[in-house]
């Protein structure tokens, strides 16, 4: 039996795995990543297509070798490029390169998929959601906080719709831009412009200008001012270090009205509150929403052992990832901040009414294996349709193979990451029918941090210490998993 090596039948390749079956799907043979033929009737055929692969739902790009690119650009022709990701799939949406620069892919269907847009390819022509994904990336890249984005861009809604040629009123103080730019700052921005030789009406020109306004000689408006037009609190409104502290912020609407108050200082407040819902709106699109479901509670203690309950320490565990993960940046809903009861299925509704373009469902939970305490270890769970087990309120996408993909990506990146940070023993990742990963839409996993049936573990489980190193895997896998570290 051939095992551990490579095998050709002619031209087609195969790479035979330890049991001595081919391998298919996607998989790492030394160094390389490869993708085998998962067609029954190619038992594992090595691709060579040098062309995009699609399989479960991602595309690829294997090279006449076989070996698929990765962790780099790759282009056809001077001006369309794509990017591979660590994985090997090619990059849509916002994502982060090698080069620890953001870029954005087009995420339609079509021949543009995938296709990297550059400010330079924006102008008037292209969907605004594409240009709020640009401009998202451009400032996150100068260094500024989700947050404060968002306050910039429902500024930018506001003010123009996103509509970069768009003017304003009339004679001396017409507006003209993406933020209105009127006396005095219309004619610096109109001089910046003609001094980089682009027209006013370059969407990329007035990112760039409204970057330099706002770091230099307009910097002094994030600064605590008096307006005496407005109604308190914004008649004395500001940041104490200004523009240094606004692109910190981690409250939107804070930023929102810093922005607008301080920034664009309308003649009224009176739009203020569309200000804040356009942010609202772009906040809750471009960050992804995490979705922490601490397992049992209430009346449900899960395990129990040595007068210590399972609830208990997942919801330690969970508000320390929560904690972590807004840190960063990110969204997060808990379905239980305290001991109290939550069925299974509503812990799934929870996560399925949110509404955001990127979620995923994580559960934590920690183990028992009462017929032995020997047993010790961390392992991690997605999903298995099992038939006798119909899903209720998920029928369309329990079984949905890219979000299968996806929650097995999930579950093996928080998996080696809790391992590597708590030293346990890595019982590897399984699959299994739980409710909340049946009835999840999302990317799902469960994870089970350890054995309180094994004394050993159990006293390792209830220190903060360790459930510091379990959190600290937690968040670390799921920053690998959207590609921010």
């Amino acid at each position: 039996m051939y095992r551990n090596q490579w095998i050709s039948f002619g031209r087609n390749r195969h790479y035979m795995g330890t049991d001595g079956a081919a391998y298919t799907g996607v998989k790492t043979v030394g160094t390389n990543l490869h993708l085998f033929d998962v067609r029954n009737n190619q038992r594992g055929l090595l691709r060579t297509d040098n062309a995009w692969v699609t399989y479960y739902g991602k595309q690829y790009f294997p090279n006449a070798q076989g070996n698929l690119y990765r962790n780099q650009f790759i282009s056809f022709g001077p001006t369309v490029k794509y990017y591979l990701q660590a994985d090997a799939t090619k990059a849509t949406g916002i994502f982060k390169a090698i080069d620890n620069k953001y870029y954005y892919a087009n995420e339609e269907k079509g021949i543009n998929n995938g296709k990297i847009v550059d400010l330079g390819d924006i102008n008037n022509t292209n969907p605004i959601n594409v240009k709020k994904a640009v401009t998202w990336v451009f400032f996150t890249n100068n260094g500024y906080s989700p947050a404060s984005i968002a306050g910039i861009m429902g500024n930018i809604a506001a003010e123009s719709s996103w509509k970069e040629d768009i003017t304003e009123l009339g004679g001396n103080q017409e507006g003209i831009g993406l933020i209105q730019w009127s006396y005095t700052r219309k004619t610096e921005f109109l001089n910046y412009a003609k001094s980089v030789g682009k027209p006013w009406t370059d969407f990329k020109t007035q990112l760039d200008y409204l970057l330099l306004e706002m770091e230099g000689s307009e910097s002094w408006r994030f600064k605590p001012r008096t307006r005496d037009r407005y109604p308190a609190p914004y008649n004395y409104f500001g940041l104490p270090n200004g523009i240094t502290d606004f692109k910190k912020l981690n409250d939107f609407v804070l930023a929102t009205e810093i922005f607008c108050v301080n920034y664009e200082s309308p003649a009224t407040l009176d739009s203020l509150p569309k200000r804040i819902e356009y942010a609202h709106q772009d906040f809750s699109y471009f960050i992804p929403l995490i979705f922490l479901d601490p397992g049992h509670g209430g009346q449900d203690s899960g395990a129990y052992y040595a007068g210590i309950k399972e609830s208990t320490i997942n919801l330690s565990i969970a508000k320390m990832v929560k904690q972590d993960l807004l840190n960063l940046g990110y969204r997060v809903v808990m379905s239980r901040e305290d001991d109290k009861d939550v069925s299974l299925l509503d812990r799934s509704k929870m996560a399925n009414e949110i509404d955001a373009k990127t979620k995923i469902f994580v559960s934590i939970h920690n183990n028992a294996a009462p017929s032995s305490s020997s047993v010790n270890g961390i392992e991690t769970y997605y999903y298995q349709y099992y038939p006798e087990y119909p899903p209720e309120i998920n029928q369309e996408k329990h079984n949905d193979p890219v979000r299968l993909e996806e929650s097995r990506k999930l579950a093996e990146y928080i998996q080696n990451e809790m391992v590597v940070n708590t030293g346990a023993k890595n019982r590897g990742v399984f699959r299994n029918t739980f409710a909340v990963l049946r009835e999840s839409k999302m990317p799902a996993i469960l994870l089970e941090g350890g054995f309180m049936t094994n004394p050993t573990e159990l006293s390792k489980l209830i220190t903060p210490s360790y459930q510091r190193k379990l959190a600290n895997g937690i968040v670390t896998g799921i920053q690998k998993y959207f590609g921010r570290i």
